[in-house]
C-alpha cells in the first residue's frame, strides 16, 4: 500500500514546510521497526541525507550573507550556530564556504541539486577550492563533475589530490596573474525600476581592497531608528564610498569638470530626473538638492538659450565651521564622522533656507534620506 501526502509547500512557509517533513520522518522512525527495508530504502535514505545537507547549506549561507547572525549578537556564523544549534564551531563557516563554492561552480551546484553527485562530493571539491584556486577550477569543472558522477567519495578523493597538486604547480607559474587579469571585470546598468544592478569578478587584490573599504565605511547600528539589515549596510557602505570619492579626489570627468551626480529639476512644477531620464522622488530631490551646486538653465521649445553661473553651494567656511561644531551626525544615538555625512539645511532651500551656520546640520547619509523621508522637522 502506498500513500500520497501533498504537504502543500508551495502554500508554506520555511519553517512549516521544515516542520511538516519532520513529523513525517518522525512518522517514519516509528515504523522501521515493523517493516522490511530494501536496498532501495538504503539508498533513497542517503539521498535523502544528501538534500538535507544541501537545504541546511543554503540556508546557513542565505543566513550569513543578510548579515542575521551579526544583528543577533554574533560575530560569525561559527559563534551562532554552536550556541543555537550545539555544533562545533567550524561548521558555521564551512557551510559557507561550501555554498560560495557551489555559487561559482554552477555545474557542481545543479548536480548536487539532481542528485547526481553526494555531499562528500561536494565537500571534497568545496575543501579544493580555495580562492587561488577558483579561476582553474572554473576551467576544470566540467571534467572534475564528470569524475565526480562517475566515482565514489574515495574514488574522487583521489582525483581532487591529484587536481590540487597540479594546480599549485600550475599557480607556481608566473603567468597565472595574468589568467586572474584577464577573467576581471564589473558590470553596473539600471533596471526598469530604477534600481542598479552589480555583476562582476574581482582579482584578489582588488576584492580584498573593496572588502576592506566596505568593512571601514558600514556603520554600526547605534540607534532604535535603524532597521537595516546587514547586506542594505553594505550597501549605503559603498555609497558612502563612492559619495566620498567624488567629493575629495580631483578627478574630472569629461567636460573638465570633478565628476558629480547630476539632476535636472523642473522650477516650474518641482519634478526632477536624472540626464537619462529617470524620475526620482521628490524627498529624493530635496535631499540631493540639501548639499549641492545649482545651475539655472533656461530651455524654450526644448532649446537651452541661457546658461547661468554655479550657485547656491555651501561656502567652504561655513562647512568647515559646521563640521568643527557637529563633529559627526547630529541625529539622536548616531556618531558616523564628517567624512560619512551631508551638510543639511534645517529649513530647506526651495523655502528660503539660507546657508547660515545655524540653519545647517551635520546628518550621515542614512538619517539624511530619513529626515526627508518623513518629513521631519529639527530643532536645535
Amino acid at each position: 500500500m502506498s500513500v500520497t501526502v501533498d504537504l502543500g509547500i508551495t502554500e508554506l512557509g520555511i519553517s512549516e514546510t521544515l516542520l511538516a517533513v519532520r513529523v513525517l520522518l518522525a512518522g517514519l522512525m516509528s515504523e522501521l521497526p515493523h517493516r522490511t527495508v530494501s536496498a532501495a530504502d538504503v539508498v533513497a535514505s542517503r539521498a535523502l541525507v544528501d538534500m538535507s545537507e544541501l537545504v541546511c547549506t543554503h540556508m546557513v549561507a542565505r543566513y550569513a550573507a543578510d548579515g542575521c547572525h551579526v544583528d543577533d549578537g554574533y560575530p560569525t556564523m561559527s559563534a551562532f550556530l554552536a550556541e543555537k544549534a550545539r555544533v562545533r564551531k567550524s561548521e558555521g563557516n564551512n557551510r559557507v564556504r561550501r555554498m560560495s563554492v557551489l555559487n561559482v561552480l554552477g555545474l557542481f551546484h545543479e548536480a548536487a541539486i539532481a542528485g547526481d553527485i553526494t555531499s562528500s562530493h561536494v565537500e571534497l571539491i568545496a575543501s579544493a577550492v580555495t580562492q587561488p584556486r577558483v579561476g582553474l577550477a572554473l576551467r576544470d569543472q566540467q571534467v572534475l563533475l564528470d569524475w565526480a558522477c562517475h566515482l565514489d567519495a574515495s574514488g574522487f578523493a583521489t582525483i581532487i589530490h591529484k587536481w590540487v597538486s597540479l594546480c599549485d604547480d600550475e599557480l607556481s607559474d608566473p603567468t597565472t596573474d595574468d589568467v586572474q587579469q584577464d577573467m576581471r571585470r564589473l558590470q553596473i546598468r539600471q533596471t526598469l525600476n530604477g534600481m542598479w544592478a552589480l555583476n562582476g569578478l574581482l582579482d584578489p587584490e582588488t576584492g580584498q581592497a573593496v572588502e576592506a573599504a566596505i568593512e571601514a565605511a558600514m556603520a554600526k547600528r547605534v540607534c532604535d531608528d535603524d532597521e537595516r539589515t546587514f547586506a542594505q549596510r553594505r550597501h549605503d557602505a559603498l555609497g558612502d564610498i563612492a559619495r566620498s570619492s567624488l567629493s575629495a579626489e580631483p578627478r574630472t570627468g569629461g567636460a573638465g569638470q570633478r565628476a558629480q551626480i547630476s539632476l535636472i529639476v523642473n522650477q516650474a512644477d518641482g519634478t526632477a530626473h536624472t540626464p537619462n531620464q529617470y524620475y526620482v522622488s521628490s524627498f529624493t530631490r530635496d535631499m540631493m538638492m540639501c548639499d549641492s551646486i545649482i545651475t539655472a538653465i533656461k530651455v524654450c521649445d526644448g532649446v537651452p538659450f541661457d546658461v547661468g553661473t554655479p550657485t547656491s553651494d555651501i561656502p567652504a567656511r561655513n562647512r568647515k565651521a559646521v563640521i568643527a561644531r557637529d563633529r559627526c551626525c547630529r541625529y539622536p544615538g548616531c556618531d558616523r564622522p564628517p567624512h560619512w555625512s551631508d551638510v543639511h539645511h534645517i529649513r530647506e532651500r526651495q523655502n528660503v533656507g539660507t546657508h547660515e551656520i545655524a540653519n545647517l546640520v551635520l546628518l550621515c547619509r542614512f538619517h539624511h534620506r530619513w529626515i526627508h523621508k518623513h518629513k521631519l522637522t529639527l530643532h536645535w
